[in-house]
């Protein structure tokens, strides 16, 4: 009975850290995904699209790295040509989703870029999390 309680608590544990990293590695890249919105479109006077393609894009690669190193700690070198050729497609999935998602919370909901990708982050931020750990880095153990 004390093996199978200590068996959930590491469990849920483990699961909550991992949500927790996960939390973490996703603001971090969001974070430098507003940024550098930010600073694409206001500084650098590119339309608004634009800037949230290419600032996405750079958001996916420091997400890979966050999210198989640390949060799914994955050290494996050996997969990473397949990992990544999965997470880019599915980061040009979610690029596809996420521009959608700015025209019409720009254009027809006449919200604010910048809030705008808040909610396309988080709306995609779920699913995403689900396809990492079930197939991307999910582990061949």
């Amino acid at each position: 009975m004390l093996k199978s309680i200590r068996k959930l608590v590491l469990l849920i544990y483990g699961r909550r850290a991992t949500i927790a990293k996960y939390l973490a590695s996703g603001s971090t890249a969001a974070s430098v995904q507003l940024s550098l919105l930010y600073i694409l479109t206001h500084y650098g006077g590119l339309h608004y699209l634009v800037s949230s393609s290419i600032s996405f894009v750079i958001a996916v690669c420091v997400g890979f790295v966050l999210q198989k190193f640390w949060t799914f700690d994955d050290s494996s070198m050996g997969r990473i040509p397949r990992q990544a050729a999965m997470y880019v497609g599915l980061g040009v999935t979610t690029l596809g989703i996420n521009a959608g998602m700015m025209f019409v919370f720009v254009h027809v909901f006449h919200l604010w870029y910048l809030f705008s990708q808040v909610l396309a982050c988080g709306l995609v931020a779920c699913g995403n999390f689900m396809v990492y750990n079930f197939f991307i880095f999910k582990s061949d153990i």
